[in-house]
């Protein structure tokens, strides 16, 4: 047992005491927030954006020139500028809110100018280029930049959509594709800003003008289909009714699987180069000298899992200091600290078992990279079948499946365990959690098999029924 403790402190401290590892787990973060911090208290996040210059060309074939008309009147600078103030307004709002359901967040909401990220109104005038315009012209104009856009509209655009059924002939189909519809061409350098302003505007005048012909006045229509303002708010398990923030309620889930990725690919990567490189360099044999295969697998897994350790709690701490003080209104619950943790050691010891048998079995760091794609690819899957899976449903029978597999348990138990509105039942994770220690025991075990051969052999890298081979005669 010393010789294993005093392998998985000389392995912690080649990898944890070093300038890159420290620099990038504890420094990086911290200079990250300093440079964010910095770029907010000095304005960079509020740019001065000017505002969109130039002329539209309209060729407008209604009889009262109301496509004309009505876009002259609405990329009017007053109500531009109106329209841009009600965009502000209510950007703040949400801010606002954002503030109010996440106490501690008012200083970095406050950092936030608005009006600076806001655009200026555009100043843009219409060109009532006539019925009769050429259009090839028009188009060379939008070409060469003299023109911001071209917008070709007819009485056609004014009339709602109309289905038709699969026996309409074809002038019938042609008809129904013109109703509710026209034309724009932009020019190549334009933003694509100007044709979101172009289609609010055609779209206002237009359903204005829809409603004017029915008689019906827009304005209170409006009114009557907004939705009503919901105040949600959910009980803790103290049962005292707490604000609802659904934004949390959507991230939280995510971070266990995101903090144990890192962690496990980071301790079980370090694992894999480690072992490789001893292995390489001819370390491994003077190693062997005075420890067994079995005692110095055992420390290499275990000081490379105190590694992934600090990593989680590094990062996985910051996480949880930050949902308290900012977000005082969401309660994590310590149960999803701890099996995350429990989840943890299961994934690593998974993991670092399958690294550090494939860094036993080849000569150079290429032949274990080749090896270690199927399985970053496999990682990567079932990361991605958690997190999507039980996104929509963490109770999916998907997801389910995937909370007893001792191989993808790790990420899929943690995420349906931090879903506040569902969690599994406490029968489920002990049942998950006595899997995965069946499953640590059997990697562990086929691992240390192929280690004690691998970590002597030298030459052409098993296949992989050699290296069941090596399973078996181990």
């Amino acid at each position: 047992m010393r010789k294993v403790l005093a392998t998985a402190v000389r392995e912690f401290k080649a990898t944890a005491l070093t300038k890159g590892f420290i620099f990038g787990t504890f420094l990086l973060p911290v200079i990250i927030w300093a440079v964010l911090g910095a770029a907010f208290a000095f304005g960079l996040f509020s740019p001065d954006r000017d505002a969109i210059k130039g002329t539209i060309a309209v060729v407008d074939t209604t009889p009262d020139e109301f496509f004309v008309n009505g876009l002259e009147s609405f990329f009017d600078e007053e109500r531009q500028e109106a329209i841009r103030q009600i965009k502000i307004e209510q950007g703040e709002e949400a801010l606002g809110k954002v503030s109010e359901g996440v106490p501690g967040a008012g200083g970095a909401v406050g950092a936030v100018d608005i009006d600076g990220f806001m655009r200026k109104a555009p100043e843009v005038t219409i060109e009532n280029a006539g019925p009769d315009a050429g259009i090839d012209s028009l188009k060379d104009r939008v070409t060469s930049g003299d023109l911001l856009a071209v917008i070709i509209a007819s009485p056609d655009t004014l009339l709602p959509p109309e289905h038709v059924g699969d026996d309409a002939t074809e002038e019938e189909q042609e008809a129904a594709a013109k109703r509710n519809s026209y034309e724009l061409y932009l020019a190549p350098s334009v933003e694509s800003e100007i044709a979101e302003n172009i289609r609010d505007g055609v779209e206002d005048i237009v359903i204005a003008r829809r409603f004017e012909t029915e008689g019906l006045d827009l304005a209170s229509t409006r009114l009557l289909m907004r939705r009503p303002k919901t105040d949600v708010q959910r009980f803790n398990e103290a049962g005292e009714a707490k604000d609802s923030n659904e934004i949390l309620e959507k991230l939280v889930p995510l971070a266990p699987v995101v903090f144990l990725l890192i962690a496990i690919l980071t301790g079980a990567s370090y694992l894999l180069m480690s072992t490789v490189e001893e292995k390489n360099s001819r370390v491994m044999e003077v190693l062997l000298s005075g420890i067994s295969p079995m005692q110095l697998m055992t420390g290499k897994v275990l000081g490379q899992g105190l590694v992934g350790l600090v990593i989680l709690v590094v990062y996985g701490g910051t996480a949880i200091v930050g949902a308290v003080v900012f977000a005082s209104n969401y309660d994590i619950p310590p149960s999803m600290i701890l099996f995350s943790l429990a989840y943890f050691f299961i994934g690593y010891f998974i993991f670092a078992g399958i690294f550090a048998a494939i860094g036993s079995a080849v000569n150079e760091i290429r032949e274990a990279q080749a090896l270690q794609g199927p399985v970053m690819g496999v990682i990567i899957l079932l990361v991605y079948l958690s997190i999507f899976a039980g996104m929509n449903d963490t109770n999916s029978t998907l997801t389910k499946v995937m909370s007893f597999v001792p191989i993808s348990s790790p990420f899929a138990m943690p995420m349906r365990i931090a879903n506040a509105q569902a969690p599994p039942m406490l029968w489920e994770v002990l049942v998950s959690l006595a899997l995965g220690l069946v499953g640590v025991v059997f990697f562990i075990w086929a691992s240390a098999k192929i280690f004690r051969i691998g970590v002597l052999a030298y030459g052409q890298p098993p296949s992989l029924k050699g290296l069941i081979g090596w399973v078996r005669q181990g």
